[in-house]
């Protein structure tokens, strides 16, 4: 995204989504981005499969959202709350102690269970930073509070129902996207532009020298050849040892 935004070439960006949710903080930094974004270019949001939960909160901020027909968006709501993994570290034999100030110092401990009060004071919290997404999504969807919360609370919806009810502004695919964008950019319908996919997309050779798992292994068992296999091969030649040599091929 940052690239997208950086590139004096990019007159506009589509943002593909395909997600069913993730982690609040880090969809709602992505969600940030596009917000910051949204000052100097437009961002079509373009749904595709799913756009549900977190895949909602970076779509919401968007200049214009777009979803297929049969795309399942919404579920704008989340599901919290801890492990208590005690039964488990008593059967590792395994034990804990804990130095403490406060009366709900360990209150997120996976050793304890909440207590009732605990247990009130976190699901106040949890529903209170629920209800600040709600009303960030009703301001930006020009819509009230109650009207969000009628959607809301992991309701999920089609792409043609999340436009009936106002979560997405029109149905469409990739190519409506890119006549969204052109609009939003003030780029005649009829000029012909490029589409620039990010991230940029590598060849295999580069894929293969770029790094990763992959590189990885092959850099070691390029060395593994050159610096043990091969030298070992060319003394057991020089030995005689051919029907060795036949045994280690492939």
């Amino acid at each position: 995204l940052r690239k997208a935004w950086k590139d004096e070439n990019v007159e506009a960006i589509i943002f593909r989504v395909n997600s069913g949710g993730g982690d609040a903080m880090t969809s709602d930094m992505i969600s940030r981005q596009i917000e910051i974004i949204t000052q100097d270019k437009p961002v079509v949001i373009s749904m595709v499969g799913v756009a549900a939960s977190g895949g909602y909160v970076i779509s919401y901020r968007g200049t214009k959202i777009l979803a297929n027909e049969s795309t399942i968006t919404g579920s704008i709501g989340s599901i919290s709350g801890k492990f208590v993994m005690k039964g488990l570290y008593d059967k590792l034999g395994l034990s804990w102690d804990f130095v403490s100030k406060g009366p709900n110092a360990l209150m997120m401990s996976d050793y304890y269970n909440f207590t009732d009060e605990e247990w009130d004071k976190f699901h106040k919290a949890h529903l209170a930073g629920v209800h600040t997404w709600m009303r960030d999504v009703a301001a930006y969807r020009n819509m009230t509070f109650e009207e969000i919360e009628e959607l809301a609370y992991g309701r999920v919806w089609t792409g043609g129902q999340a436009k009936d009810n106002g979560l997405i502004d029109e149905v469409g695919g990739f190519q409506q996207a890119i006549a969204a964008a052109k609009e939003l950019a003030d780029i005649p319908l009829d000029e012909q532009v490029t589409v620039v996919h990010y991230p940029v997309q590598k060849d295999p050779f580069e894929q293969l020298m770029g790094g990763g798992d992959m590189a990885s292994y092959l850099s070691y068992k390029t060395y593994k050849f050159l610096h043990q296999d091969l030298p070992e091969r060319m003394k057991m030649m020089q030995q005689g040892r051919w029907w060795y040599w036949n045994d280690r091929l492939p």
